[in-house]
């Protein structure tokens, strides 16, 4: 267990420092502004192309697989988790592992983070059609 906490802690540093890295080129794409005519939209459109191509769609999926591949364990670690609790009929501090508690909150985290970049890609989707 502790080495898909480590693999996944070290995926999600990697995905924060590339989004911390892109965060610039992502904000100006998100609030660019469409010139009135289509004439005048290909720096926009170029901008648009490239920041979604090159930068939100390959952490969006990236945050997607990886939250995929998790998920089995994820899913076996919270069945196992309900079913002390319902086995028991009370919390059980006994029973208590952090690294497995530590497990889910970072995948309730790398859901979060994925929802987040999944909006950003669809919302730069959204202007890059409105743009061509």
């Amino acid at each position: 267990m502790s080495d898909i906490l480590s693999a996944i802690s070290l995926f999600l540093a990697v995905l924060g420092l590339l989004y911390s890295t892109w965060y610039s080129a992502l904000e100006i794409a998100l609030n660019i502004e469409l010139p009135k005519y289509k004439k005048d939209r290909g720096p926009a459109l170029d901008t648009l192309n490239s920041t979604f191509y090159t930068k939100s769609l390959p952490l969006t999926i990236s945050s997607i697989i990886i939250s995929i591949i998790v998920l089995p364990d994820i899913l076996k670690t919270l069945a196992e988790a309900i079913s002390i609790l319902f086995e028991n009929g009370r919390i059980v501090f006994r029973y208590y592992d952090s690294v497995k508690t530590l497990f889910i909150g970072i995948y309730v985290l790398l859901l979060a983070f994925t929802i987040y970049l999944t909006n950003v890609s669809l919302k730069i989707n959204s202007l890059l059609r409105k743009c061509k």
